[in-house]
């Protein structure tokens, strides 16, 4: 994977992480399946491990294949209380998470049956990531219908409001 052929506007999204700028806090990466999506947040992932950017600091994170990831990841976000040492350290977990500098969400859309409770906390987290600085880059081959079908307007304002949206198109990478 060549790190220095990164899509020019996602490359323009990274360099444009510091505390004072960038106003989009998320990068929505869409596109029907092949067009290169996961590819590119890989080469994203190389170059914010290779370059180590102050600004990326504490860390960045990655949550590969969102689906059942996701799913949890958003049960346990809005959970009240956790009451045993599993729960402490999914607590953690969903802190870094949450916390992390550059948040990579991969595939979003691949969940299953997400709890009653995920439109609620999806909004939390972009909600919370925006409000403390954090960027968010997340793939998915979904559109904007089917993202308010999915997720509800007011995740479709959030996600749409606070990103720049980079769609990749072509022919199926995979089948060509």
């Amino acid at each position: 994977m060549e790190v220095n052929n990164i899509h020019p506007e996602a490359m323009a999204f990274l360099e444009g992480i510091t505390p004072a700028t960038n106003k989009k806090k998320i990068l929505l990466i869409t596109g029907k399946v092949g067009r290169g999506k996961t590819f590119l947040m890989r080469q994203m992932c190389q170059w914010a491990d290779k370059e180590a950017k102050p600004c990326l600091w504490p860390r960045w994170a990655y949550v590969s294949r969102a689906g059942a990831e996701l799913e949890s990841l958003i049960y346990l976000f809005t959970a009240e209380t956790f009451m045993d040492e599993v729960g402490q350290v999914a607590r953690k977990q969903i802190k870094l998470l949450a916390e992390a500098r550059l948040l990579f969400i991969d595939d979003m859309g691949s969940e299953r049956n997400p709890p009653p409770t995920f439109e609620s906390g999806l909004s939390s987290l972009i909600e919370q990531r925006v409000d403390a600085g954090g960027y968010t880059v997340i793939s998915t081959n979904l559109g904007e219908a089917a993202i308010q079908a999915r997720y509800g307007d007011r995740n479709l304002s959030r996600l749409i409001g606070f990103s720049q949206i980079l769609e990749l198109s072509g022919p199926d990478r995979r089948l060509t």
